[in-house]
């Protein structure tokens, strides 16, 4: 018996984990956020690939959050993804982009530049990654 619930066990880990939902999102100037419940990383844009030849979005980050932190971005994620009057059709300069990953199937929305939804969820992100010295 001991055995067959820790086989049970090990496949529903196995289920959960094939199941997780990955999180990316492209700001308005293109810089990356990577977000895992226990990780935050920061892929800035470069000058040279940057819209206007001179923008940079700054420094790489890659930090650790707690699970309070995550909990709060997938809240202002899922805000954005529920509130369909905000989502566009095309990629537009100074518009965001939430990458949903799940398995082997990425789905994109695209959000509106001045929405409250995309505004606050920038704001969280810029904070978590900000570097105290």
């Amino acid at each position: 018996m001991k055995s067959l619930l820790i086989v049970i066990s090990l496949l529903f880990c196995t289920a959960v984990n094939a199941q997780a939902i990955r999180y990316e999102y492209v700001d308005g100037s293109g810089n990356l956020y990577r977000l895992s419940p226990a990780l935050i990383e920061y892929e800035p844009v470069q000058a040279e690939f940057s819209s206007s030849g001179v923008y940079s979005g700054g420094n790489a980050v890659k930090k650790s959050i707690s699970s309070n932190d995550y909990e709060n971005i997938r809240q202002k994620l899922q805000a954005a993804i529920d509130n369909h009057a905000i989502h566009i059709q095309n990629r537009l300069m100074g518009s965001g982009m939430i990458l949903i990953r799940q398995q082997n199937e990425t789905k994109a929305i695209l959000l509106s530049q001045h929405t409250k939804e995309k505004i606050a969820l920038e704001a969280l992100l810029k904070a978590l990654i900000t570097v105290v010295d």
